[in-house]
C-alpha cells in the first residue's frame, strides 16, 4: 500500500523581494514582518517565512550556469557582493635571518632538495650525498692511499687532519647557528616589549 505523497513545490508563488549575494550563498529579505502572525504563532510563522526565502534562494542558485564534469555537475558561483572579514588577522612577515640578508646581498638562490643534497661521484659512477653517512665530504678520510704533496708534512696523518678540519667546520657552524638563534630571540623579545608599551 502506497500513500500518494505530494512532492513539495519548488516554485514559490508569493512575490517576495529578496536581495541576493549568491557568492556567499545568502539572501536578505528586507520586507517587514507580520507582527500579528509573529505574536500568535511565532514558530510556524518563522518556519514558513524561512522556507519561502530558502526556496527562492535555491531556485536562484540552480538557475546559474552549470559545469558538467566526470565528477558530477557543478554550479559556478559569482563573485561575492559582501566581503566577509577574515577569522584571523593576516600573518605578519617574519624578520629576515642573518643568512637570508647575506644571501640576498650576494645574490645566492636556494637550491632544490635533491640538487642541494646529492653530487655525482665520477670514481664510484653514481650519485652520492654531499654530507653525512657515505658523504662526499669524507672522501679524503676514507681513501686507502692518500697523495702527499711536497708542501705537506710527510709525518702528519692526512686522514686525521682531514677529519679534524671537518669537525672544526661543524663546530664553527654550530657556534654561528647559536649566535644567530640568540640574535633572533633578542629581536623578538624587543618587539614584544615594544608592543606591551
Amino acid at each position: 500500500m502506497h500513500q500518494n505523497i505530494k512532492p513539495s513545490s519548488t516554485t514559490n508563488k508569493k512575490s517576495i523581494h529578496l536581495e541576493f549575494d549568491l557568492g556567499n550563498l545568502s539572501a536578505f529579505n528586507i520586507s517587514s514582518l507580520d507582527t500579528y502572525s509573529l505574536k500568535n504563532n511565532k514558530e510556524e510563522y518563522i518556519m514558513s517565512f524561512s522556507k519561502d526565502n530558502i526556496q527562492i534562494l535555491l531556485n536562484k542558485i540552480f538557475s546559474l550556469p552549470k559545469i558538467i564534469t566526470l565528477n558530477g555537475s557543478f554550479i559556478e558561483l559569482p563573485e561575492p557582493v559582501i566581503s566577509l572579514p577574515r577569522e584571523k588577522p593576516i600573518p605578519k612577515s617574519k624578520p629576515e635571518t642573518k643568512w637570508e640578508k647575506f644571501a640576498k646581498a650576494k645574490g645566492i638562490k636556494s637550491k632544490s632538495k635533491i640538487e642541494g643534497k646529492m653530487i655525482y661521484d665520477r670514481n664510484k659512477k653514481k650519485w652520492v650525498p654531499k654530507w653525512g653517512y657515505k658523504g662526499k665530504n669524507k672522501d679524503l678520510e676514507n681513501q686507502c692511499i692518500i697523495e702527499i704533496n711536497n708542501n705537506n708534512n710527510r709525518n702528519s696523518n692526512q686522514r686525521i687532519l682531514a677529519k679534524s678540519l671537518r669537525k672544526e667546520r661543524i663546530r664553527r657552524n654550530q657556534k654561528q647557528s647559536i649566535i644567530n638563534s640568540n640574535s633572533n630571540r633578542k629581536r623578538i623579545k624587543i618587539k614584544n616589549q615594544n608592543r606591551e608599551k
